[in-house]
């Protein structure tokens, strides 16, 4: 019986194996830290938060200018705000909200 060098070799158990690990794909996740875990939550709430006044804007406007429900216009107050004093964010909101009332 013929031996093959895949077989004389002994199994990788140093240093070593996490690079074999990584080269045949079965590499270990390294934890996050919980602080940056929640930067990283709070990244995409706050995401899914202006991206939310896209359907939700006529409920918005009912909420402002009719009367609508007040914590619809209070929930976007500070959008509202920010818009008005950074007008590239102003900007892209509009064009953002053209996308969903059109």
């Amino acid at each position: 019986m013929q031996n093959t060098e895949s077989e004389m070799e002994p199994s990788p158990s140093g240093p070593d194996s996490q690079k074999n690990n990584h080269q045949t794909g079965s590499k270990t996740k390294t934890p996050t830290h919980p602080i940056v875990a929640s930067i990283e939550q709070m990244i995409i709430l706050i995401g899914f938060y202006i991206l939310s006044i896209g359907p939700m804007y006529w409920q918005w406007i009912a909420a402002k200018d009719v009367d609508g429900f007040h914590f619809i216009e209070v929930l976007y107050r500070p959008l509202w705000v920010l818009a008005g004093e950074i007008p590239a964010l102003g900007d892209w909101l509009n064009w953002y909200v053209r996308l969903w009332i059109f």
